[in-house]
């Protein structure tokens, strides 16, 4: 049933009465409507949380978990193999310095060479790498740099005459030159002495 102002009339109220009731129930009316589009809001939420909720119990979290703990562990070894091999890497790399192999040729033959049959020792050599050093000697004896000195060839010696011949030089420089060098046969025969 509404409230309508003739039926406040009827029961003999005044104007001014009917204004403050009708007044009166429009808030209220209003804070109703207001409570119930907030429940409507509120149930809104509670049904997308209740769609959520099963939807998560559907999933099979268990498998989740162990796929992602499986993927984890494969990663995790994947990168204890890396650090092992890279240790392995460096340890073979310092050997064949150690041998006076090409350092040029070292990466070459670290791509070819099985390093998964090599072990380290706890401070990170080569375990029997009094062997591994004899294979590598007889297996890339080709690499080895051999270091020799070689001294002048004194058959055919370089003159130091700076590229010009007294002869050549200016006067001022056969000047400074015989000031210089004042004992040279050719400052000698240019003085005439």
């Amino acid at each position: 049933m509404a409230l309508k102002r003739e039926n406040l009339k009827a029961m003999g109220l005044n104007e001014e009465q009917i204004n403050a009731i009708v007044e009166l129930h429009l808030d209220t009316v209003n804070g109703l409507k207001a409570q119930l589009e907030e429940a409507n809001k509120k149930a809104g939420l509670y049904d997308d949380a209740k769609k959520q909720l099963d939807d998560y119990a559907k999933d099979d979290w268990k498998k989740k978990y162990e796929d992602e703990n499986a993927a984890f562990t494969a990663y995790k070894t994947q990168v204890e193999t890396e650090k092992v091999t890279n240790a392995k890497v460096n340890a073979y790399t310092a050997l064949l310095k150690e041998l006076k192999i090409s350092e040029k040729r070292i990466p070459s033959i670290i791509k070819v060479t099985d390093m998964k049959d090599m072990e380290l020792n706890k401070d990170g050599t080569l375990k029997n790498a009094d062997k591994l050093k004899e294979a590598a000697q007889t297996e890339w004896a080709d690499f080895v740099v051999v270091e020799s000195e070689k001294g002048a060839d004194v058959t055919n010696p370089p003159t130091n005459n700076g590229g010009n011949t007294f002869e050549q030089m200016t006067l001022a420089e056969k000047m400074q030159y015989a000031n210089e060098h004042p004992s040279d046969q050719n400052v000698k025969n240019w003085l005439g002495k």
